[in-house]
């Protein structure tokens, strides 16, 4: 987490001096941190350590590149690139959310911790996403599967403290 900070700190630096370059650098980092966490999310079934993971990893992006997207020091090109990711962004936490959230027919333990933590992580992430966007992921989000989770983590409690 200290190095993915520190080198968005560098970024942040590099474009008040005018380097624009580097913030596409940051955001093609975190997409593959963001890949590898999935990946390790769909290994290692229920472990809140992965999902809180993936939080830090959100809230980087919706704090850096949203709120930069209509910085004018950014080029034209990462502006839209960046811009249609956000969309792209969101539809793909939902499909692992959703993939997370389909529990096995044997009751494992694991299996009911992911989907109680995949359900935990979507209440988050509608909180936290912006205004402009909130009513995108309220139209994707289907309202069975959100009653679903939220009688889920309402059963449990959700596994990582506060949402």
């Amino acid at each position: 987490m200290r190095l993915i900070i520190k080198i968005l700190e560098d970024c942040c630096r590099k474009q008040e001096e005018g380097s624009c370059d580097s913030c596409v650098e940051v955001y093609l980092i975190w997409q593959e941190e963001l890949d590898w966490n999935e990946e390790l999310i769909k290994r290692y079934l229920g472990r809140e350590a992965l999902w809180l993971y993936r939080r830090f990893l959100s809230l980087l992006w919706i704090r850096h590149f949203t709120s930069d997207i209509n910085d004018l020091s950014f080029s034209q090109k990462s502006q839209s690139s960046i811009q249609v990711n956000v969309s792209v962004f969101l539809d793909k936490e939902l499909l692992l959310i959703n993939s997370c959230s389909e529990r096995s027919d044997n009751e494992f333990e694991d299996f009911e911790e992911q989907a109680i933590c995949s359900a935990s992580y979507m209440l988050w992430l509608t909180k936290q996403i912006p205004e402009t966007k909130k009513l995108e992921l309220r139209e994707k989000i289907e309202n069975e599967s959100l009653d679903a989770m939220l009688k889920l983590v309402s059963l449990r409690g959700p596994p990582f403290g506060a949402i």
